[in-house]
């Protein structure tokens, strides 16, 4: 190995550091923490979905991050307020709702923080170790342990990422999104469609404001046809049916369950 170079194994190894640092720093640091009123809201919204199939409740978000945070839930005895008017008749008591579930229905608040949270870690390092495989794929192993220790050791992302809010899973949506829109563009095969479709219409389940990728790919596209001289309506039509795939195989599947 020469000096200038990172092994294979090494890289492996401090990625496997690194990712396992980042895990334990928002796990610990979660633990005492008291609930935000955005957790309020998505904690008992995810635990409606799922629990009660009735999905009024935090109408402002994709279900998906909720979807995933209240999966741990499902095998805990847990209370749902059904009772309580916050549910049964305001319009938007999403608030008080997430406070009869945690701390007024004889639920262990701390129980149910602490595994929804966990959901939220896992795609805090799934976001991680992502990036550090792109950048290492594109750019070999020295960049790659760069951005993961970067991203690895960012108070914003350890902050974010361990709360049930919607913005570290809306991260990953963009970054997979992109991610296989660009391979889609170096190689139009039938695969490559499909599965952009398919993560494109998974990121749009994950927060709203990602109905910006449709100008940024449409941009990308563009540049990338001009300067490689490829097929404009041929990149054109695939990106429609992109968008095709991902709405009926991914959105419409999840919203009919949700409406």
């Amino acid at each position: 190995m020469q000096y200038n170079n990172i092994s294979n194994k090494t890289t492996n190894l401090i990625a496997i550091v690194f990712l396992s640092i980042m895990f334990v720093t928002a796990c610990l640091s979660y633990l005492n923490d008291s609930t935000t009123m955005d957790e309020l809201a998505h904690i008992s919204a995810g635990y409606s979905y799922l629990s009660q199939q009735d999905f009024r409740i935090n109408p402002e978000h994709p279900p998906l991050i909720k979807d995933l945070a209240a999966l741990p839930l499902m095998f805990l005895n847990l209370n749902f307020p059904s009772e309580s008017s916050a549910w049964t008749d305001d319009i938007n008591g999403q608030w008080e709702l997430g406070w009869n579930f945690l701390y007024n229905s004889n639920n262990n608040p701390e129980q149910i923080l602490f595994w929804s949270r966990l959901a939220m870690v896992l795609t805090l390092v799934f976001l991680a170790w992502f990036l550090f495989f792109w950048v290492r794929k594109e750019f070999g192993n020295k960049l790659a342990i760069f951005v993961l220790t970067l991203f690895s050791f960012s108070p914003s992302f350890i902050a974010h990422g361990r709360l049930v809010t919607t913005d570290v899973g809306a991260t990953l949506g963009f970054v997979l999104a992109l991610y296989f829109w660009l391979k889609f563009l170096r190689n139009p095969s039938k695969k490559n469609v499909i599965v952009a479709g398919l993560i494109f219409g998974f990121s749009m389940l994950l927060k709203f404001s990602l109905i910006l990728l449709l100008p940024l790919f449409g941009i990308i596209t563009l540049v990338y046809v001009l300067l490689n001289k490829k097929n404009l309506l041929k990149y054109i039509g695939l990106s429609i049916l992109i968008g095709v795939i991902g709405t009926i195989f991914m959105i419409l599947p999840v919203y009919q369950l949700h409406v």
